[in-house]
């Protein structure tokens, strides 16, 4: 995936290779940045590969495992200042989720020490449950409320055009 993206950087605008990289490029936004903006899915997957690597290689070192996350989740949230999203909401929604993300993978490395009690266990597998669900809720009611709009549109323009024949 960065390999393609450093390899058709100078050409993203050519519609044979926007149609290729539609799916790392389809909602970012050009118009304000320009390239620059392709950092944003180099940094989530780099972002992945060493939050997976940190929780599984560095079970031991509880530090470690929070610098490296935070390091990594600072770095993030910089690449998301540009805001390279086309839509608002989108952004919105990449900070939800990124929050989420944050909350989970703490409540999975304070699971992770075998010190913790199994009912502190219940409780965080509870709160980690609670934020997935709540991240699920929020999407879907978003998706409804955003679809009843575009119905609500769709016929209005419907009447308006009976209206006029």
């Amino acid at each position: 995936m960065i390999y393609s993206l450093i390899r058709y950087r100078k050409r993203l605008n050519e519609p044979e290779v926007m149609a290729k990289m539609s799916y790392l490029t389809e909602n970012l936004n050009f118009k304000n940045h320009g390239n620059i903006v392709l950092s944003y899915p180099v940094a989530f997957c780099m972002r992945i590969f060493l939050l997976c690597g940190t929780v599984v290689g560095m079970q031991s070192s509880l530090i470690v495992q929070f610098s490296i996350i935070n390091v990594a989740n600072i770095a993030l949230l910089n690449v998301l200042s540009l805001k390279p999203f086309v839509f608002p909401h989108s952004f919105r929604f990449e900070m939800l989720g990124e929050m989420t993300i944050l909350i989970v993978l703490d409540c999975l490395i304070i699971m992770s020490n075998p010190e913790v009690k199994p009912e502190a266990r219940q409780n965080l597998g509870w709160i980690i449950l609670s934020a997935v669900l709540l991240l699920i809720v929020i999407t879907q009611i978003f998706v409804v409320i955003t679809n009843f709009r575009s119905i609500k549109m769709w016929c209005r323009k419907r009447s308006y055009k009976k209206k006029i024949a």
